[in-house]
């Protein structure tokens, strides 16, 4: 069980990890036919995230019907692994099935990303940090930079200078909120 299974909101997967792993599976196979079913996914996902990224041209009936073809074409794909004889393939299809309902909630909520790399991008920063001074000794300590980490990047998201934060932070004695519009923008 993964550690966002108890949560109970709508998930997403992340569609561009899917396309790494199943163009890595590509490279690797010398069976033609399981490249071209594995190509026939890559244009299922391809199509989906061009549909999303075109949801203001379409009426909202015929965006929700093509959406509804996506999930259609990806049931039926998955349904022919079933019968396909390789342990990658079918290590592939049980991830996707588990997660089936996951792979295109982009489509049905508008503004979801199909997929993580914005998330990936603001975690790299901490990610770096904790891999190259040792992790954190303390959860204390990791949740200090955690917070710390947190602020800087909404800093950085609004284009306001983190240390005019920390300063303002730093000089009160029983610190409070802090409306980070009231912050210098960077110059």
């Amino acid at each position: 069980m993964n550690s966002y299974d108890v949560l109970e909101y709508t998930k997403g997967q992340c569609n561009a990890h899917l396309l790494r792993r199943v163009k890595e599976m590509i490279s690797k196979t010398t069976d033609a036919e399981l490249a071209a079913h594995l190509a026939a996914l890559i244009k299922i996902i391809k199509d989906a995230i061009s549909l999303a990224e075109h949801r203001a041209d379409y009426s909202e009936s015929y965006f929700a019907q093509k959406a509804r073809d996506c999930q259609k074409m990806l049931e039926g794909w998955l349904a022919f692994c079933e019968s396909y004889e390789d342990d990658e393939l079918r290590k592939l299809a049980k991830h996707m099935n588990k997660h089936l309902d996951e792979w295109f909630t982009f489509l049905r909520i508008a503004g979801v990303p199909p997929t993580n790399n914005h998330a990936e991008r603001q975690l790299r920063p901490s990610v770096v940090v904790r891999k190259t001074n040792g992790c954190h000794k303390t959860l204390a300590g990791a949740l200090k930079h955690a917070v710390l980490m947190s602020l800087i990047v909404t800093c950085e998201q609004q284009n306001r200078r983190f240390l005019d934060l920390a300063l303002s932070l730093w000089r009160e004695r029983n610190p409070g909120a802090i409306p980070i519009e009231s912050l210098p923008e960077v110059a």
